[in-house]
């Protein structure tokens, strides 16, 4: 092995968020409105 790898930069993980935050969407047109409120919650991979 030749030397100077082993200080090789690793691509890093990206970070994960502690809790997921609530999302709101709001559509207004004229004097209308509409709101969704979601709690966003972590996907489970199936397969």
């Amino acid at each position: 092995m030749e030397e100077g790898f082993e200080d090789e930069a690793q691509p890093e993980a990206a970070p994960v968020p502690v809790a997921l935050p609530p999302f709101t969407v709001e559509i207004t047109k004229g004097d209308e409105r509409l709101c969704f409120h979601l709690d966003l919650v972590e996907s489970v991979d199936v397969q």
